[in-house]
């Protein structure tokens, strides 16, 4: 075929300089998008563990709760619990000194 002139060689030449260049901005576009990308993919990860363990400290916490009042309400039985049999024994001494004495 007929050779290319000096002009046409230095047309090619920038076309495809533009051409490189396209590609090479389109690329970086597309790999910063997709950085950023994974950066919000890594902080809603980030949230969603955070707000997990939050879950889970908050329900250790009522557990926590529910077991204190238990043992607490526990302690008032057994406490209740004392003081009846105190009472009865109490009230059992008072009866036996209130007895009139057998002839």
């Amino acid at each position: 075929g007929k050779s290319k002139t000096l002009q046409e060689l230095k047309d090619e030449g920038t076309r495809l300089r533009m051409q490189k260049r396209t590609v090479l901005r389109q690329f970086f576009e597309r790999s910063q998008e997709e950085e950023k990308i994974h950066k919000e993919q890594r902080q809603r990860e980030k949230e969603e563990a955070i707000e997990k363990e939050r879950q889970r400290a908050n329900e250790d916490s009522r557990l926590l709760r529910v077991a204190r009042m238990k043992e607490l309400e526990g302690k008032h039985q057994s406490r209740k619990e004392m003081k009846a049999a105190w009472d009865s024994q109490v009230q059992r001494k008072q009866e036996l000194k209130d007895r009139p004495e057998a002839p």
